[in-house]
């Protein structure tokens, strides 16, 4: 990770906003470090929508760590085949062409990455300039105080792709669900072991 990227991260800045509301039955879910998962209606015709939040026992900086250490995904996700900058990184941007191999099928998208530290958020959107196995796609992390209490922030990830005729339903269905549930599973792993460095 660059040095004006780390700089950034440990940079200060405003109190983070509260998170998206949840259930006494959700909030129950997160207690005991599960991920809350929801279907959401799509914005776009053919895309699919979720939302997943996870509680993390981490500071911010752990999780934009863990967030935004990108190669660092591919050791825990068998899914990711090769992770590569394709454009030089700045500050706010960073850009990555990600190939994934599931069930026997190869996707690779190009995603451009800006960071909005202060905000708390973290938004991806397809590049269009590059060839994608995608229609469509975009997600926003964001960080929040957590009612766990000190040391704990809640991360969550609201994503909307459109697989287009790519790819089977089924596999639409692991990306959009399964695959979003075990991603902030690990990704609370990671930061939790960063926190605890």
């Amino acid at each position: 990770m660059s040095s004006l990227w780390l700089a950034l991260l440990l940079a200060g800045g405003p109190a983070l906003a509260a998170g998206p509301a949840v259930s006494a039955e959700e909030e129950a879910t997160l207690r005991a470090h599960e991920v809350v998962l929801r279907s959401l209606p799509e914005r776009t015709a053919g895309g699919v929508r979720v939302l997943g939040i996870v509680d993390i026992q981490a500071s911010t900086d752990a999780i934009w760590l863990a967030l935004l250490d990108f190669p660092g995904r591919k050791a825990t996700n068998t899914a990711v085949k090769t992770v590569e900058y394709y454009r030089p990184s700045t500050p706010t941007d960073q850009w990555v062409k990600w190939s994934i191999s599931k069930f026997g099928f190869d996707i690779t998208y190009h995603n451009h990455y800006t960071l909005e530290r202060a905000a708390g958020r973290l938004t991806h959107e397809l590049d269009p300039s590059r060839p994608n196995d995608l229609a469509g796609s975009r997600g926003v992390y964001e960080l929040h105080p957590s009612p766990a209490g000190a040391g704990w922030t809640r991360l969550s990830y609201e994503c909307e792709s459109n697989f287009g005729q790519t790819l089977p339903s089924f596999v639409q269905r692991w990306m959009s669900t399964s695959g979003t549930r075990d991603f902030l599973t690990t990704m609370a792993a990671r930061a939790e072991a960063q926190a605890a460095k």
